[in-house]
């Protein structure tokens, strides 16, 4: 496909939204769209939602991001690498999706600044190590998806967070679950190595006599 070439603000552009002459909205998921990101994407200093999730875009996502996003989505695509360190400075972010993808390393320490950040979905990649320390200071996180990777040690740093839905399953995590994870109303976590401590016994002796009461009562009747 050739490059559309003019002005997008000027002109009818699919999936591009402007105010006056700046771009403010990418919006171009699931187009089968081939090829790289590029190395220009901080010149569009306006952008706040940029969707290009469920294409074909490879190789690895551009060092600089435009910088006052508030929606990233690049689910469903073949990006690989590891997530930029630009992302450390873009404050303003709200939404992030980078799953489906093969982005892989451990996730780097670059969330220190994000109060804004609402959901962080970096499911279904190959990322590994430990979460990083930064991950604690997300103090608007409602939703985080990191199932289906390689990553390793405990939640502790999660214990915190404001979480209503966290799906750390089918990784390497170990240690126990604290009681603030397990009050997190939805919360998936099988397939890792956690010390899941079983239940006290005294927890089944009431159903252990309602059942020997119920056979005692069978037998009962059957010799009547």
């Amino acid at each position: 496909m050739e490059p559309k070439r003019g002005d997008p603000c000027g002109e009818f552009w699919m999936g591009v939204r402007c105010d006056g002459s700046a771009v403010v909205s990418l919006e171009l998921s699931g187009l089968g769209l081939n090829g790289t990101m590029g190395y220009l994407l901080s010149n569009l200093l306006s952008l706040k939602t940029m969707d290009l999730s469920g294409n074909n875009i490879h190789d690895s996502v551009p060092y600089q991001l435009p910088p006052v996003l508030t929606t990233l989505n690049l689910g469903n695509n073949n990006l690989s690498g590891n997530l930029p360190y630009s992302l450390y400075s873009m404050h303003t972010l709200i939404y992030v999706n980078i799953s489906c993808n093969s982005l892989s390393q451990p996730i780097g320490d670059i969330f220190t600044n994000h109060s804004a950040l609402a959901t962080l979905d970096l499911s279904h990649n190959n990322f590994s190590g430990d979460l990083p320390s930064s991950f604690g200071s997300l103090s608007n996180l409602s939703t985080l998806c990191l199932q289906n990777n390689q990553l390793t040690g405990t939640l502790n740093v999660l214990a915190r967070l404001p979480l209503i839905n966290l799906d750390v399953a089918n990784n390497h995590f170990t240690g126990s679950i604290s009681q603030e994870l397990k009050s997190i109303p939805n919360f998936i976590y099988n397939g890792n190595l956690f010390d899941i401590v079983p239940a006290p016994l005294h927890h089944f002796i009431p159903h252990l006599l309602l059942v020997n009461r119920l056979v005692t009562e069978a037998a009962q009747l059957l010799l009547l």
